[in-house]
């Protein structure tokens, strides 16, 4: 503070010599033995013309006043408008801060005394709300362990700060303590020399002073928060334990702030508080426990602005937790390592696919307890768990959380056996939104040959609540390139058991396993599902058993939702494309609104889904372009689009669209679908368009004893070398109703049943409607629409083709039962039916063909129809796409047929009602197949519909529209 000078004239008597002066005139100043004697009092106001104390001295006939100042000034700003008071305390007994002292004041100077005659080590200073404010302090104070600073709301301490360095008050000099938002503030530079009292940007801190009042507990006593500021700088600092309790701990780096660990552990906090840091790099750091950089044993601590790079611990390779909550926000790890893991015991596991929370490891974080670990807007990459799981996170607690959000990466990630980025024992919740997902890219799990490693990305264990929203996964991959893996499975993600798992808006793309190319789900009964996701180019690689499936997802136990989502581009090279599902009789896929798209498998089932075991059920879902692949002499390249084996399976299919599906190989069998034995396949107003195959089954290829029922449904512009769109193995059983084929055609000679060719099985027909079928073979041979060794029931239908045999074939000693049809050959010299042994052919009346009058023996020929038109019959016509109706290329009768009585219902239900099986030793659990398939018919309310399912008046007309 500068001296000031006035000038002015004074009358003294003669006597006196010396004059005196205080200021403000008001301080209460005692004249004794040639000096003053002021009191500083310990209540004062705050005002400055109050606080700011000066004396002076004058001799007579001198009109020159010289005022010094006597005190030190304690200068505060207050910004909170609720502050009533500020406290200033010696943290030391007896050092005083006010109270009276003498004073020898001469006309150039004042020297106070070197004791206080009365005192008082604290002092209050009463304030109004915000403002700036000085407090008196006598000077020549010894302040040997520093001082404490409290703003007050009345009684209440609102902030709080205590200096520990030792120090002077020194007179005519302000000592700024800041703002009372700052009062709580330190300060503390790489290159401190020790001697600062952290309370300024001038005076910091050393990191060994910084180390001894963060791991004095006591120093906490009264704070509500504490800020430490780091100067820009490199820090090497010993280890540093923040035992500081119940407070508010911010450490702030300003400027480029980097602590390197030296090769040890950076900070512990073992005491229970909050604690934030911001804008500080973390690197060399190094611990045989958890956490090198930071470790945590109970505590709120957040991370904001932070970089965490090169630093290795046994678990957490940057940080651990142990409970507590762990926040990080616009931070980046890179090239962290955590060291913990035994490799025997995870290549060595059961099962190959359960991976254990002892081998928790977090390459880059790590929560060994119950903790909620969140990021957002954070980098993670390049960490590494070298022996165990958890690449760039793991949590190792049921009780421990990971949360990510907002725009967060982890890429480039790596582990050893399980959760190549994150390895999850207590569930997560990730986050993205639409302008800003969360990335998963390039991370991936590490094994030696023919051991296990799963989840690329994510490894998520049993009986946890997990959801993801707007993820996208791209390249991540379980296994090692160059190497052959046994277990590798889930590309992207594997898990295990869960409670609750929901994907939302995610993106799965070029994800790479042996077993499920993206996603492994081991499920249990949870809950999981996928909607609105998409799931394309991912890739199912080889392994040493010759068994990689689901490019897309392997199920392997409990059901699986996916809804809205897309399958597309994705590659088996055995099994399936797309989806398989594993050996599990628990295994449970639901299918809505999905799209399959291009999905493909080189040597193997099934190019879009392949089931060995559970149950598919599949609404309103589009399959198109999907096939197999393989060697021309394989008999296994089957199901172009769906593959189901021969353990108890069923699949379920309404409204769905088979579009261009194929499969190649001359031993293939099944366009769209092949089923193994004793599988049941439903279909219900589905559309087959455009499939092929390349030898038998344009769209079904039906092995042994398998079971499939279609209602409503259309078959068009099928193709297949030979055999039937429909190709049915012994012993089988086939319920249609409403099923219209249309232009499907057979490109081999012999070509057999375009429609349907089968075995000795059960063929059961209602209101099937056939027209414009074909072979475009230039020798035809045994070209039939409808071909059997097995047994018939034809009702209600209606044929209309141009076959170069016949248009049905009933080729076994079954037999074939017909009632309510219109069965017209297009080719005017050859055959309706043909029979191997004629007395089996059973016809229940109102049927529009000649066969009353045949004689026993192998063909029945049409007698009536032979050489007519289709006009001479009452007029029929096909529709096609053009038709406002629902199902096209369908035929449809105009005006009345002549020579035909349609049957009534009564008259069908009698027909199939009869004491008889058209085959024998099929389905031991059906006595009577005719009854059955009536049974059927009557569940779906189909015995007196038309094609479209519209409840025909009167007369049943036979599989065509009727208007």
């Amino acid at each position: 503070m500068s001296e000031g000078v006035a000038t002015f004239t004074v009358e003294v008597a003669s006597d006196v010599t010396d004059l005196y002066f205080s200021y403000p005139y008001d301080v209460n100043a005692t004249f004794a033995d040639g000096g003053l004697s002021i009191a500083v009092p310990a209540e004062q106001d705050g005002d400055f013309a109050k606080a700011n104390i000066a004396l002076a001295k004058a001799s007579k006939d001198d009109d020159v006043l010289n005022f010094f100042n006597a005190v030190s000034l304690a200068k505060i700003q207050i910004l909170d408008s609720e502050v009533t008071a500020l406290k200033i305390s010696s943290n030391t007994e007896g050092e005083n801060l006010v109270g009276t002292k003498t004073f020898t004041v001469t006309a150039g100077g004042i020297t106070p005394a070197e004791t206080v005659e009365s005192g008082n080590s604290e002092l209050v200073v009463n304030v109004n709300g915000a403002g700036v404010y000085y407090a008196a302090v006598l000077p020549g104070a010894r302040i040997s362990a520093g001082v404490t600073i409290r703003s007050m709301h009345g009684t209440s301490v609102a902030g709080s700060v205590v200096t520990t360095s030792a120090f002077d008050f020194v007179r005519a000099t302000i000592y700024d303590f800041g703002t009372e938002e700052k009062l709580n503030h330190r300060y503390v530079s790489a290159d401190a020399d020790g001697n600062g009292h952290g309370l300024t940007e001038d005076s910091p801190w050393n990191t060994a002073q910084l180390a001894a009042f963060l791991g004095n507990a006591s120093n906490s006593d009264g704070f509500e928060e504490i800020t430490v500021f780091l100067a820009d700088g490199n820090y090497t600092p010993d280890p540093i334990e923040i035992k500081l309790a119940d407070v508010v701990l911010n450490i702030e780096g300003r400027g480029n702030v980097a602590i390197n660990g030296s090769n040890h552990r950076i900070f512990t906090v073992s005491s229970d508080l909050d604690l934030n840091i911001k804008n500080v790099a973390f690197s060399g750091a190094s611990s045989e426990g958890d956490g090198s950089a930071l470790y945590i044993a109970d505590a709120s601590v957040s991370l904001t602005g932070c970089t965490f790079e090169n630093n290795s611990a046994d678990r957490g390779g940057a940080v651990a937790i142990e409970k507590g909550e762990l926040a990080f926000e616009d931070c980046i790890f890179s090239e962290n390592t955590a060291s913990h893991g035994n490799r025997e015991s995870i290549e060595t596991n059961s099962d190959g696919l359960r991976a254990s929370y002892e081998n928790a490891a977090g390459g880059a974080v790590i929560a060994t307890g119950a903790a909620t670990v969140s990021f957002s807007n954070c980098l993670i990459s390049g960490n590494n768990a070298t022996n165990g799981l958890g690449g760039a996170i793991a949590t190792a607690d049921t009780g421990a959380t990971i949360v990510i959000d907002n725009g967060t990466v982890l890429s480039e990630n790596s582990s050893y056996g399980a959760g190549g980025a994150i390895f999850s024992w207590g569930g997560f919740r990730i986050t993205g939104t639409e302008d800003e997902s969360i990335e998963f890219s390039g991370n991936k799990t590490l094994a030696t040959a023919n051991q296990c490693s799963n989840g690329g990305a994510i490894w998520l264990n049993e009986k946890t609540t997990s959801t993801m929203s707007y993820v996208l996964f791209t390249g991540n991959e379980a296994g090692q390139p160059g190497t052959t893996m046994y277990y590798s499975n889930g590309g992207a993600i594997s898990m295990n058991g869960v409670t609750s798992f929901v994907a939302d808006h995610c993106e799965f793309t070029a994800s790479l396993g042996r077993n499920g190319g993206c996603l492994n789900l081991e499920l249990g009964s949870g809950e999981c599902k996928f909607i609105d996701c998409n799931f394309h180019d991912n890739i199912c690689k080889k392994g040493t058993d010759g068994n990689f499936h689901g490019a897309a997802a392997r199920l392997g136990y409990g059901p699986v939702d996916f809804e809205n989502c897309t399958f597309k581009n994705n590659t088996a090279y055995n099994g399936s494309g797309a989806i398989h599902i594993n050996n599990n009789a628990s295994a449970v896929a639901r299918f809505k609104n999905c799209l399959f798209d291009g999905n493909y498998t080189e040597n193997g089932k099934g190019g879009a889904l392949a089931a060995e075991r559970g149950s598919v059920y599949m609404d309103g879902c589009t399959i198109k372009n999907c096939y197999t692949n393989g060697p021309a002499a394989d008999n296994g390249m089957n199901g172009g689009a769906i593959w189901l084996d021969n353990n108890a399976i069923k699949l379920e299919a309404r409204n769905c669209q088979f579009l261009g599906n194929k499969t190649n190989g001359t031993k293939s069998f099944g366009g769209v679908m092949r089923v193994e034995a004793a599988q049941s396949a439903y279909f219900e107003n589905c559309l087959f368009d455009g499939n092929v195959s390349a030898n038998r089954g344009g769209i079904f290829g039906l092995n042994q004893n398998a079971e499939l029922k279609m209602n409503h449904c259309i078959i068009k512009n099928t193709t297949q070398a030979s055999g039937g769109t429909i190709q049915v193995g012994a012993d089988c059983l086939v319920y249609l109703n409403d099923v219209a084929f249309y232009n499907n055609v057979n490109t081999a000679s012999g070509g057999w049943g375009v429609n349907i060719h089968s075995g000795n099985a059960n063929i059961c027909m209602n209101n099937v409607t056939s027209n414009g079928n074909r072979t475009t073979n230039s020798n035809p041979g045994n070209n039939i629409s409808f071909n059997s060794d097995g047994g018939w029931i034809i009702i209600n239908s209606t044929i209309v083709d141009e076959m170069a045999t016949a248009i049905v074939r009933a080729n076994g000693s079954k037999k074939a039962v017909v009632c309510n049809n219109i069965i017209f050959n297009n080719k005017t010299a050859d055959n309706l039916f043909v029979l191997k042994t004629a007395g089996n052919f059973v016809d229940k009346g109102h049927n529009l063909m000649s066969c009353e009058n045949a004689p026993d023996g192998l063909t029945i020929a049409s007698t009536t129809l032979l050489g007519q038109s289709e006009s001479t019959i009452g007029g029929g016509v096909y529709l096609d796409e053009t038709q406002n109706i629902p199902l096209y290329g369908v035929y449809m009768w105009e005006n009345t047929l002549t020579g035909f009585t349609p049957a009534t219902k009564d008259e069908i239900k009698s027909s199939l009602n009869s004491d008889y099986n058209v085959k024998d030793n099929i389905r031991t659990s059906i006595t009577n197949i005719g009854q059955d398939f009536c049974n059927w018919l009557e569940e779906i309310g189909a015995l007196d519909t038309d094609g479209r399912g519209v409840t025909r008046s009167g007369d049943l007309w036979p599989g065509a529209y009727q208007d």
